[in-house]
C-alpha cells in the first residue's frame, strides 16, 4: 500500500487465504433429473439452468453440499473450472471499488 495522503484510497492487497476462500470456480453439470434446492444453498452464485443442465459458481466451503445435491439428482457429466486470476482480483476488490465510487461518484457531462 502506498503511503501518504491518498493511502486510504488504495485497496489492500488480497492475502492467499482471501483468494482461496473465494468461489471455487464454475461448475457445469448435466443431470438425470432436476437439482431442486440448488438455488437456496449457501455459497451458490449465478445459477443458470437449462432443462437438466446447470451452471453456477460456488464458495469453496460450500462445494461439498452443492456436489451432494447434484449427486442426488444424478450426474451425467460434470465440469469444474477454477476462477481465473482476473476473476479472483475482481471479486476481492469489488467491495472496495463500490465504496470508493460511492464516496467519489463519477460525474459525466
Amino acid at each position: 500500500m502506498r503511503r501518504g495522503s491518498d493511502a486510504s484510497m488504495m485497496p489492500s492487497a488480497p492475502s492467499g487465504s482471501d483468494l482461496t476462500m473465494r468461489p471455487s470456480g464454475s461448475i457445469t453439470a448435466e443431470l438425470a433429473g432436476t437439482a431442486e434446492g440448488l438455488a437456496g444453498l449457501p455459497g451458490v452464485h449465478d445459477l443458470k439452468t437449462e432443462g437438466t443442465r446447470v451452471r453456477f459458481d460456488v464458495d469453496s466451503k460450500d462445494l461439498d453440499q452443492a456436489l451432494g445435491l447434484l449427486t442426488r439428482a444424478g450426474v451425467r457429466s460434470l465440469t469444474s473450472q477454477p476462477p481465473t486470476l482476473e476473476e479472483l482480483f475482481l471479486r476481492h476488490y469489488a467491495d472496495d471499488l463500490a465504496k470508493e465510487n460511492a464516496r467519489h461518484p463519477v460525474v459525466t457531462p
